[in-house]
């Protein structure tokens, strides 16, 4: 599973917004769902997407799982907006273990405070 074409699941159209990530899943050529996850970075899209396999294996309801998935709120020790702060708004990154990881949020904050 992954994000390249070879894999047999594939998250593809991923997005990164204010409000976390989407992503469409296929598995070979077939449409499985688009889902929603309120966390941020291509590295929770995968985690997501090992879930979304593991439920669609075991027969159950993907639109069950996509309503699981939009609300689940499991990342927060790592990655968390300060909702008592005013703009500018702070950011508070406390375990960001891999540089590619750091990246990637990285990139997300500046597209969610800049238009580049």
């Amino acid at each position: 599973y992954g994000f390249n074409d070879n894999n047999e699941w594939i998250a593809k159209n991923v997005e990164l917004t204010k409000d976390g990530s989407s992503f469409d899943v296929y598995r070979s050529n077939e449409f499985i769902g688009h889902f929603d996850l309120p966390l941020y970075g291509k590295h929770m899209v995968l985690n997501a997407l090992s879930v979304i396999i593991f439920s669609y294996l075991e027969g159950l309801s993907m639109e069950e799982v996509h309503d699981s998935i939009k609300t689940f709120k499991g990342a927060k020790r790592r990655f968390k907006e300060k909702a008592d702060v005013k703009p500018p708004k702070q950011i508070k990154i406390r375990f960001l273990y891999e540089v590619q990881k750091f990246k990637e949020v990285l990139i997300f904050l500046l597209k969610l405070f800049y238009e580049f």
